[in-house]
């Protein structure tokens, strides 16, 4: 079983990626987000990546500019 406890670290990502662009679709924020994810088929992207991901995106560029 996956460790629950990474639910709230992953939630808290996403809301603070969505507050920092909120007129993005929850859609938008994740296609954006994901870039290669999508490539490598998203449903079996860890979780960790996608923590990564958005920490990625909320320090080093804007989403907007892609």
């Amino acid at each position: 079983m996956r460790d629950p406890n990474r639910i709230p670290v992953i939630l808290e990502s996403l809301r603070v990626a969505w507050q920092r662009y909120p007129d993005m679709r929850l859609g938008q924020l994740l296609v954006s987000v994901a870039g290669e994810a999508f490539e490598r088929q998203a449903f079996y992207f860890e979780d960790d990546d996608w923590v990564e991901k958005l920490e990625y995106y909320l320090t080093h560029k804007s989403i907007l500019e892609e």
